[in-house]
């Protein structure tokens, strides 16, 4: 049952204030008196004449005009001096002089608030110390690499030399040898072909495959070490490298694939990680699970001092010394970031042969606050992790950018790159005829890195890239303090070392390094924000205060004003008339505005019959979740339809078989007022099983004419009611099961409403968008409690199409068109109006092809459309 209110009212129910909201009344007291009348010229016609909503739309929303908003705000607003603008009472001249003042406060306060816009738009970085040391335990320990100076092993070299000059393997090595020693050019005494061997001399797996022959192995150089205070094997801690000093060997490195982006492709040694690596990168840090272990690499270290640190013993092999890349014997030490490559030949330290050297750690830790993500990298000077892709690293550091960066445009500029840079398999590797260039393409990105506005005319190049490595915004480097001593003429080691070497020999061909911290806690370099947007509007609203008395409630009164128009404006749309309905031939005298969502099952069998009578009437679309439009209401269900009676008096009927009713009885019997109709259908309450009180209205199926003008026998009438509850109680019962009987056929039908309803050009898009998917998603729950209370059968098309056989079973059974006979009755209009609310769903179209309910539907669709019934009025 949609009701059982009835209620009498005028439009001046709602006072000039709507804080005072009177409720439709009951029947018995029928009216309130009042001297205004409802808009009757044709301009207010056109803005709408919808009982209280059009009361409501002629109060306070229209009486609110800009000037006056404006007037009001001014002798209401917190702002300093704007009242005395706004005082009607003084004298134009002293309102002259508080606008000029308050424009002169206005034009003061911008002034200092661009000076502050200005200094956070330009200076919003600063560099500090970091509030909190940082713990030892929190960074790895470095990365090292050492190196042999010496890039040849005299004993290899020589068996290169003594090869046949007409064997092109012979060649190739020794051109190779010559590119790493700067030798005598031995491949140009050969009869090989010069050409095959300056191609083959660049191909990677070549280049390696000698640099391993003839470089110093790791298990040879390194011949004892000591981590943490306890021997281990060096070949466990130590791994070979590709370094611009050729291969060597490195500690601590995080393994390839975490520091290449695509390691399989690239080409580089292939070499095993004995341990566990933990992703660590300088902005991250060690990830969650390995902030307390003690495996994973890069090691951290453990404590402070060189008993806690790493110590190596180190074999120069000076006797096997063939060409040094530097002019001195021994070693190259680099300490560097654990993601890093490193570039050891113009920075690392030497190490003398016979020396015992100290290597003190200080790492230089630089971090960034998150907040200054949001300031541009032009201001701030570092670059987030993520705000940078490198081709071949995963991890952006500035040295990884420089160094790839130096990769790109020795091969854009010479065909090739150095043996050391990062590659693929595919690139050349630059040889001896190619060294000029590349060292020229060296020096100028070093210079090009140093100053941007570097003249490099001298070089003959001109188109060096701007790499843009700026340093990382967490980065991680160190420092360190170097110190040596010879070893004692009495040294005796004490290390496990080899035992084929002699003391003698270890004094002066080996070193032993200790590399160590000195402190547990180590500052930290801080970037963060100097000026923030909270120092922004704290300064701006100090000075807004100061000159003007502005403040965050000054904010909320101007956006209060400002939405009240617009709120007045939104609503008075929502309230007014959406459409009308104008029937030429309407001579019924009543003048009806109908209240309804467009697809309502019960306010198409209203439409239905006032369709088919030819009866005109206005129309207001309802928000089906918001119900804005009828919030002026007790009752909150559609349809609502109000009937002018008179002396500026409009009857609300509610529930939509009383409005058939009552409107058919007045156009049987027009003798009849509507008020005497009415009266005839007294509403009743009573509690049902539950407890719980229902309302019902007597007599809601029946006509109220006189028998004089009643038409249809008594079976007919019977036959009649029977079908019009029948179409409220059984057939509407089955269609929101079906129709929304998944989310996708829910969706789909609230789409067709709209389209039908044309909510997009009623309503807001949000509003439209919350009608369908909000509305789809409730009616898809609903519809499943629906069909448990109404005993559906499982598949609910079932149902819908047994209570359409039904139908249309006892229409053949007449052996008639309609129920009514040859035209139809109150019955086939509910049932029409009924299943018009859903044409346009799913289950309407299963229907028409699963029962036979389509030619009496388009029968009832033309017989409506037509308006047949409004000939006569009083008949069939």
């Amino acid at each position: 049952m949609e009701g059982d209110l009835v209620a009498v009212f005028r439009n001046d129910m709602y006072p000039t204030y709507p804080s005072t909201r009177p409720r439709p009344r009951h029947p018995s007291s029928l009216a309130w008196s009042s001297s205004q009348k409802w808009a009757t010229s044709s301009q207010d016609a056109e803005q709408g004449r919808a009982g209280p909503a059009a009361g409501r739309r002629g109060g306070q929303c229209s009486d609110v005009h800009w000037m006056e908003t404006a007037e009001q705000y001014c002798q209401s607003s917190s702002l300093h001096g704007l009242r005395y603008v706004g005082d009607a009472h003084i004298s134009p001249i002293e309102r002259v002089f508080w606008v000029v003042s308050f424009a002169l406060a206005v034009i003061v306060a911008a002034y200092f608030i661009t000076n502050i816009y200005q200094r956070w738009e330009h200076s919003p970085v600063i560099n500090s110390i970091a509030p909190a040391a940082t713990p030892i335990f929190d960074i790895p320990f470095p990365a090292l690499t050492i190196c042999n100076m010496n890039r040849a092993r005299r004993s290899i070299a020589e068996i290169i030399k003594l090869g046949s000059p007409r064997n092109p393997y012979n060649a190739l090595q020794r051109r190779l040898l010559s590119d790493i020693c700067d030798d005598t050019d031995f491949s140009s005494t050969t009869d090989a072909n010069v050409d095959d061997v300056d191609k083959t001399s660049g191909n990677w797996s070549v280049v390696m495959g000698f640099m391993i022959n003839v470089t110093q192995p790791c298990h040879e150089m390194l011949l004892s070490c000591k981590w943490r205070n306890q021997p281990m094997d060096c070949d466990n801690l130590f791994n070979a490298a590709l370094t611009d000093e050729g291969i060597c060997c490195t500690f601590n490195r995080v393994r390839r694939d975490l520091q290449f982006r695509n390691p399989r492709e690239l080409s580089d040694l292939n070499i095993t990680f004995p341990y566990p690596s933990a992703d660590w990168t300088p902005e991250t840090g060690y990830p969650e699970q390995d902030k307390v272990s003690l495996l994973e690499t890069p090691w951290r270290p453990l404590g402070i001092g060189t008993h806690l640190g790493l110590t190596i013993a180190v074999d120069s092999e000076i006797h096997d010394y063939y060409c040094s890349s530097t002019d001195s014997a021994g070693f190259k030490v680099l300490l560097h970031n654990p993601v890093e490559t490193p570039k050891i030949a113009a920075f690392g330290m030497l190490i003398e042969p016979g020396t015992e050297n100290r290597v003190a750690i200080t790492p230089v830790i630089s971090h960034t606050a998150s907040s200054l993500r949001d300031v541009s990298v032009a201001k701030r000077q570092c670059l987030f992790q993520r705000e940078r892709y490198l081709n071949f690293y995963r991890t952006y550091t500035q040295r990884n950018c420089i160094l790839e960066c130096e990769a790109n445009f020795t091969n854009q500029h010479c065909k090739c790159v150095a043996h050391y840079m990062p590659k693929d398999k595919l690139t050349r590797i630059c040889g001896k005829k190619d060294e000029q260039c590349a060292n020229i393409a060296r020096e100028a990105m070093e210079l090009r890195l140093a100053n941007g506005a570097a003249n490099l005319t001298h070089l003959n190049i001109t188109d060096v890239p701007d790499c843009q490595c700026l340093p990382g915004c967490s980065e991680l480097s160190y420092t360190y303090s170097h110190s040596s001593s010879h070893f004692s003429p009495t040294f005796q080691p004490d290390f496990d070392l080899n035992l084929n070497r002699n003391t003698d020999y270890i004094v002066k061909n080996a070193a032993i390094i200790h590399f160590y911290f000195t402190e547990t806690l180590f500052p930290s370099r801080y970037k963060g924000e100097l000026f923030g947007f909270t120092e922004f509007l704290s300064n701006s609203g100090g000075i807004l205060g100061l000159f003007l008395g502005f403040s965050f409630l000054s904010v909320v009164e101007i956006a209060y004003f400002l939405s009240l128009r617009i709120f007045c404006l939104w609503s008075r749309k929502q309230n007014n008339v959406k459409s009308k309905v104008s029937i030429p031939t309407d001579s019924s005298g009543l003048k009806l505005v109908l209240y309804q969502y467009p697809t309502c099952p019960f306010c198409c069998k209203v439409r239905a019959f006032l369709d088919y009578y030819g009866l005109s009437y206005d129309v207001v679309e309802v928000d089906p979740v918001l119900r804005t439009q009828i919030k002026w209401s007790d009752y909150k269900k559609v349809p609502i339809l109000l009937a002018e009676i008179g002396d500026g008096k409009y009857l609300q009927l509610n529930d939509s078989s009383l409005i058939v009713s009552v409107l058919k009885t007045y156009l049987t019997d027009p003798r009849q007022s509507l008020l005497d109709i009415v009266k005839c259908y007294p509403p009743i309450s009573f509690r049902d099983d539950d407890g719980s009180v229902k309302s019902e209205i007597q007599n809601r199926y029946y006509l109220m004419a006189g028998e004089s003008v009643q038409q249809g026998n008594k079976k007919e009438v019977m036959d009649e009611v029977k079908w019009r509850e029948w179409a409220d109680k059984k057939l509407v019962h089955v269609l929101s099961p079906n129709v929304y009987r998944t989310t996708d056929e829910a969706i789909q039908s609230f789409e067709w409403f709209s389209e039908v309803g044309e909510w997009d050009r009623l309503f807001p898009s949000w509003e439209r968008n919350l009608i369908v998917y909000v509305g789809a998603y409730a009616m898809w729950m609903i519809g499943k409690r629906l069909k448990k209370r109404h005993m559906l059968k499982d598949d609910v098309r079932i149902s819908l199409y047994d209570e359409l056989n039904y139908w249309v079973k006892q229409i053949k059974q007449k052996g008639t068109t309609f129920s009514g006979g040859k035209t139809p009755n109150l019955a086939d209009l509910a049932v029409y109006g009924v299943l018009s609310s859903i044409e346009g769903c799913q289950a309407f179209k299963d229907a028409l092809e699963r029962t036979n309910i389509g030619s009496w539907y388009d029968e009832m669709k033309k017989y409506t459309k037509s308006h047949a019934g409004s000939n006569p009025l009083t008949g069939y």
